[in-house]
C-alpha cells in the first residue's frame, strides 16, 4: 500500500492544519463555548459551510447534543494558538459531519484538541463517503466512520491530542474506500472503548509516531486493505489479516495485548544492522499467534545496505505470554551465495537468523552440534528447518548432510553418526521416499 515517508507524512500534518486555519474566513470558529442543542421537537441540521474550527487562536470549546446534526467540510480543533480546543458530541443521535479531513492540535505552536464522542447512536463521520459507509450500521450504534474516495489524510492529531470514541472506530471498510490517519507526536491518543477496525474491502493506513497510542477496548483488527504502521503503541487485541509495519525507518512498535496474525496477514520488517534499534522490531506484552507470511527488507542507515554474515541474529519479535505457530509464507532479501535465512521460534521470541544452510544452532558452522539440534527438533519443532517449510523433516538433514563442513576452519570429515541416531534418519528418509507417491496419490 503507497504511504508517504515519515518525514512526509509530518509535513503533511502541519500543512493540514495550516491549511485548515487558513480557511477560518469562510468558517465558523469558536474561541468560547458553542452548544448547538434542540430541547424539544426535531432538530434541523447545522452547516457550518466551509469549515468549524474550534480554538485557532484561543481555548474554546464545541458541544453538539440532544440530536443535534453538525456538518462542515472540514474541522481544525486546537489550532495555531497554544490554546487548547474541545468538541464534545453527546447524546443519542447526535452527529458531526466532516466531509473532509478532522485535524486536532498543531505540531508549529503546540496547541492541542480533544474530541469525544458518546451516547447511543451518535456519530462521528469523517471522509467525503462516510455517511453512506456508516448507513449500514445498528442505528443505536455509536461509532466514528472514516472513509472517503482518494487516499488523503482524514485524520490527523499532533502531539498530546485526543479522541475519544465510546463505541467503535471503522476506516474504509467498504470496496472502493479509502481512509488515513496520523498520530503525531509524544502523548497523542486515540481511544474506542468498542473495537477499531483498519480496512476491510477498502484501503486504510494508520501512523504511528514514537510516544503515540491506538487503543481499544475490543480488538484492534486490520483488514485485508489495513496498514498500521510506526514506532508508537496498540493497546488491545490485535488480529492482522493486512499489513502490520514495526517502525518508521527502524524501530519498535508495541502491543499491550495479545497479537493474532491470520494466513492472509503480513508482518513486515526492515533490518538496518545488527546491534538493538537498527532492526524492526515487534513487542507483545501478551501472547503471540503466528500464520501468514514474513516480509522483510534491507534498510540504509547512511553507510549503505546491510549484508548479513553467517551467524548474523535479529530477534525480529518477543511476547511476554509466549509464541505459537509459525510464518507460513515468506518474503526475504537475497543473500551472499550459499548463505540462508533460517527462522527459530523460542519460547517467548522469534529468531531471523543468516547461516549456512544446515546450521540449525546458528552459530555459523555445519557441525555434529546441528545434527543433534534435528534430532531433537525432528518432527515436534519448526526450529531445524532448513528450507523453510515450517518443518524439521528428512529433507532438513540431508540439506545438513551436503552442507556438512561449510564455516570450519578445515573441511572435516562427516562424524560417525551414533546407532541411537541411525533409526531416526531411517524413518527421516523412508519419509522423503513416500512423499512424494503420497502427493500422487
Amino acid at each position: 500500500m503507497n504511504r508517504p515517508c515519515l518525514p512526509c507524512r509530518r509535513l503533511w500534518g502541519a500543512l493540514l492544519s495550516c491549511l485548515l486555519a487558513s480557511a477560518a474566513s469562510a468558517a465558523i470558529t469558536t474561541t468560547g463555548s458553542v452548544s448547538p442543542s434542540y430541547p424539544g421537537g426535531a432538530p434541523d441540521p447545522w452547516d457550518a459551510g466551509g469549515a468549524l474550527d474550534v480554538a485557532v487562536n484561543g481555548a474554546g470549546s464545541l458541544t453538539i447534543t440532544q440530536g443535534s446534526a453538525v456538518s462542515a467540510i472540514n474541522s481544525l480543533v486546537g489550532g495555531l494558538s497554544a490554546g487548547n480546543g474541545t468538541v464534545a458530541i453527546d447524546g443519542a443521535g447526535s452527529s458531526l459531519e466532516l466531509t473532509g479531513a478532522l485535524s486536532l492540535g498543531s505540531s508549529i505552536t503546540g496547541g492541542q484538541g480533544a474530541v469525544s464522542l458518546a451516547g447511543a447512536g451518535s456519530r462521528l463521520l469523517v471522509g467525503s463517503d462516510a455517511a453512506a459507509a456508516s448507513a449500514g450500521l445498528n442505528p443505536s450504534e455509536t461509532a466514528l466512520v472514516v472513509a472517503g474516495f482518494s487516499l488523503q489524510i482524514q485524520l490527523n492529531l499532533e502531539a498530546g491530542s485526543t479522541l475519544q470514541i465510546d463505541g467503535n472506530s471503522y476506516l474504509a471498510m467498504g470496496e472502493n474506500e479509502s481512509a488515513a490517519a496520523l498520530l503525531n507526536g509524544s502523548g497523542t491518543v486515540w481511544h474506542s472503548t468498542g473495537s477499531v477496525h483498519v480496512g476491510g474491502a477498502g484501503s486504510a493506513w494508520v501512523s504511528l509516531d514514537q510516544g503515540a497510542t491506538l487503543s481499544a477496548g475490543g480488538a484492534i483488527d486490520v483488514g485485508s486493505g489495513g496498514d498500521v504502521f510506526g514506532d508508537g503503541h496498540l493497546s488491545g487485541n490485535v488480529t492482522n489479516g493486512g499489513l502490520i509495519e514495526p517502525g518508521s525507518g527502524v524501530g519498535d512498535l508495541a502491543v499491550t495485548g495479545s497479537f493474532q496474525q491470520s494466513s492472509l496477514g503480513t508482518l513486515q520488517l526492515q533490518l538496518g544492522g545488527r546491534g538493538a534499534g537498527e532492526f524492526d522490531t515487534l513487542t507483545v506484552d501478551g501472547t503471540v499467534d503466528l500464520a501468514g507470511t514474513l516480509a522483510v527488507g534491507l534498510f540504509d542507515l547512511g553507510g549503505g545496505l546491510l549484508a548479513p554474515q553467517p551467524g548474523d541474529a535479529f530477534e525480529i519479535l518477543t511476547a511476554t505470554g509466549g509464541v505459537s505457530g509459525t510464518f507460513t509464507s515468506f518474503s526475504l532479501p537475497g543473500l551472499t551465495p550459499g548463505l540462508a535465512w533460517q527462522v527459530h521460534y523460542l519460547s517467548n521470541s522469534v529468531v531471523l537468523a543468516a547461516t549456512y544452510p544446515g546450521d540449525f544452532n546458528i552459530d555459523g558452522v555445519v557441525d555434529g552440534a546441528d545434527l543433534g539440534q534435528w534430532q531433537q527438533d525432528y518432527g515436534v519443532s519448526p526450529n531445524s528447518d532448513a528450507n523453510l517449510d515450517a518443518a524439521s523433516n528428512g529433507a532438513d538433514f540431508l540439506i545438513w548432510q551436503r552442507n556438512y563442513g561449510l564455516g570450519a576452519s578445515s573441511v572435516t570429515a562427516i562424524p560417525e553418526i551414533p546407532s541411537a541416531s541411525l533409526s531416526l534418519i531411517g524413518v527421516a528418509l523412508l519419509w522423503l521416499a513416500l512423499a512424494p507417491s503420497k502427493r500422487r496419490g
